[in-house]
């Protein structure tokens, strides 16, 4: 099958190496699939030339030349694909939409790999005639500057794999990556497997906030208990509304809850080792603050104060960095300490 993969950023990228890494052992077996990336200009001409590196926290690593996939700016070319795989960013996603409806055909198979519980909703009300087949990537991608800056290098700092929703399509994914530091494994009932995931990407704002890497954020008890009072509000809510998240990595939201709560010791002897950050991984979202880009804020912990709103309640914790976030957006870029950020989140909406 041809699949394009709309959005080649960070994980449009590594995803997009990953399946060119496994066409060439599926090849053996003739089960062959092309890959194409579609996005910026500049970065498809550099890509095309130079291919890119690929690398994860295990030590693994190879260099994806420039023939095992294609990339291109033009969203023409969405109309040849058998699959199409959505990694832009949430906040981009209006855009995407209009160009899926111009372009794809349509009853193409569209995976949404966006971060929240919203951009699936959206993407199938906007394309009521695409399959839009819901999936999360449960690990980080960093791009790297060391080495070689004219080869584009996209690290996977985290482990995890690639859940999507089961579909002819994505069994075969899953069944072309196995064994591969981009593996693809389909689930059933999603809707609990996406709220399981947004409570890892409620961290996100912390860890933006922070201006650390996720590794360095982790490591301060005080910077992990607010992550712990955001987890634990949308949980409440969760319980409302009678939805259980599903457990994503190692261990489940309440394991998570008491594994945050540990003292840094402890918590960076044991806690460290089983979710297998390394130094170099960071979120997406302090991504943007360098970058003074406009972040997913409003898909993630704004995805839990929408809640709270459609069941009367409120949701302090995540409401509070959602401003704290979207002060950023608007103004200068402020850094919080692990102390200060647990006053202003955690005392700061106790006392209102």
């Amino acid at each position: 099958m041809k699949i394009i993969i709309h959005g080649a950023g960070s994980i449009g990228c590594f995803i997009g190496g990953c399946l060119a890494v496994a066409k060439n052992v599926a090849a053996q077996n003739s089960n062959q699939h092309s890959i194409s990336l579609l996005g910026r200009a500049r970065l498809s001409a550099t890509l095309n030339e130079a291919g890119m590196v690929l690398s994860d926290h295990t030590g693994w690593q190879a260099h994806i030349q420039g023939q095992q996939f294609t990339a291109s700016a033009d969203p023409k070319i969405l109309d040849e694909a058998d699959l199409i795989i959505l990694c832009v960013k949430s906040t981009s996603l209006a855009k995407a939409a209009d160009e899926l409806k111009r372009h794809a055909q349509p009853k193409t198979p569209i995976i949404a790999l966006q971060n929240g519980i919203s951009p699936a909703k959206y993407l199938q009300s906007r394309l009521p005639n695409h399959k839009i087949l819901r999936g999360v990537v449960t690990y980080n991608i960093a791009r790297l500057d060391d080495g070689d800056k004219s080869i584009p290098h996209w690290h996977k700092g985290s482990g995890g794999d690639i859940l999507v929703e089961r579909h002819p399509l994505t069994e075969q994914l899953a069944n072309v990556t196995q064994n591969h530091a981009g593996a693809w494994r389909v689930a059933d009932d999603f809707e609990t497997i996406a709220w399981g995931k947004l409570l890892f990407n409620l961290n996100n704002p912390i860890n933006a906030l922070s201006g650390l890497t996720l590794k360095q954020q982790l490591s301060q008890r005080d910077y992990r208990l607010v992550w712990a009072a955001a987890i634990g509000e949308t949980l409440d809510l969760l319980k409302v509304k009678n939805i259980t998240p599903a457990k994503i990595g190692v261990m489940g939201p309440r394991g998570l809850l008491f594994m945050l709560g540990l003292p840094d010791f402890i918590f960076n002897t044991i806690a460290m080792r089983l979710q297998k950050v390394d130094a170099k991984a960071r979120s997406s979202m302090s991504d943007d603050f360098t970058a003074k880009r406009k972040t997913e804020i409003d898909y993630l912990n704004g995805d839990v104060v929408a809640l709270a709103e459609s069941l009367g309640l409120d949701a302090p914790i995540n409401r509070r960095l959602v401003e704290l976030v979207k002060a950023v957006e608007d103004g200068p870029l402020r850094y919080w300490s692990a102390k200060d950020l647990f006053a202003e989140v955690v005392y700061g909406t106790s006392q209102n």
